[in-house]
């Protein structure tokens, strides 16, 4: 692990004694919502190198017109869900 994440980490005083290992598929549920790319008002897209590992916020995206994304690029999100990059 990162020095930085590590020392950010330490900082926070979390007891983890407690903490049990869970499932990912517990926490969160698999979006199904489509979009129609070419009949959306929607602009932005998101793809892997536009998330940071170690920063939980998105900062970077593309534009729909700025290039071919290919056909896996039809889920829709939303503020609040998670964003599993693989």
């Amino acid at each position: 692990m990162n020095t930085a994440l590590e020392n950010t980490i330490e900082k926070l005083l979390l007891d983890k004694s407690k903490w049990k290992v869970t499932k990912f598929g517990d926490v969160a549920i698999q979006q199904k919502g489509k979009v129609d790319r070419d009949n959306t008002n929607l602009t932005r897209y998101i793809k892997g190198e536009h998330m940071g590992s170690e920063d939980l916020h998105i900062r970077k995206w593309g534009d729909l017109t700025d290039e071919y994304l290919g056909p896996a690029f039809i889920r829709k999100f939303q503020k609040g869900d998670i964003l599993y990059g693989s």
